[in-house]
């Protein structure tokens, strides 16, 4: 199909005239989408975002293969070589009884699939261009597998504290955003330390506020009225109805 889609004479115009570069920041856009559906439990939708995002890895291998880089076999062949590598455990002698040692034995062969690469850094592995509180996360891990962590998560929280302390003493906006920027990156480092994935946290809550607000929109239009006219006193007693709702 894809190949249909892409051929000179035709094909379809807009596909054809994708590369690499165009179609970057859809595959990003079809991965969210697909947390989105996993998030909602919704099956039919979570089938279908797979599928969409199944086909932008089609696309690239398509454009590659029109290159003459490689093609999609050579894509599927590549991680299913890199499965194989990464779990000994289950393809070769290695033991493993628990997470937290297949952990151990994914690290080690990581380590030696890359032990011919110039490494700068710890962080080198850490991609500049994710979201910037999933590279926070990252980066954090990474950190904390050399000893550059908290003992525990009441660390965290004081420093949380003192963080939010500095973001009042702030007084022009640079400093502001310099001392909120502290703030969020604590508060990562906090879902880490307690094992939740700040990006799974936010993604419930903004879900959360998403159900609320279209709650007073519903119940304030079932009274004639308009959220942008009603009081904050209205509003405040829906949101906390919504509560239950």
């Amino acid at each position: 199909t894809m190949k249909r889609l892409r051929d000179k004479e035709k094909g379809c115009p807009w596909d054809k005239e994708q590369t690499r570069e165009s179609l970057a920041k859809y595959a990003v856009e079809e991965a969210y989408e697909v947390m989105e559906a996993v998030m909602k439990k919704d099956d039919e939708n979570f089938k279908e975002e797979l599928g969409d995002l199944l086909m932008q890895v089609v696309f690239q291998s398509e454009i590659a293969e029109e290159e003459g880089k490689f093609n999609f076999d050579d894509v599927a062949k590549r991680i299913n070589q890199k499965l194989i590598f990464r779990h000994p455990h289950v393809f070769g002698s290695d033991k493993a009884n628990n997470s937290n040692e297949v952990l151990t034995i994914w690290e080690k062969a990581k380590q030696k699939e890359h032990q011919n690469e110039s490494i700068e850094s710890i962080l080198d592995s850490v991609p500049s261009s994710l979201p910037s509180m999933l590279r926070a996360y990252k980066m954090q891990k990474k950190a904390a597998k050399v000893g550059f962590d908290w003992e525990n998560v009441d660390g965290v929280i004081e420093k949380l504290k003192e963080e939010i302390e500095e973001f009042e003493q702030a007084k022009s906006r640079d400093e502001k955003i310099e001392e909120l920027g502290d703030i969020l990156f604590t508060c990562v480092n906090l879902a880490r330390k307690i094992d939740i994935d700040p990006e799974e946290a936010l993604f419930r809550t903004n879900l959360k506020f998403d159900n609320r607000v279209r709650f007073i929109e519903k119940s304030l239009k079932n009274q004639g009225k308009d959220i942008k006219s009603a009081t904050m006193s209205e509003k405040e007693e829906l949101w906390q109805k919504s509560k239950n709702n």
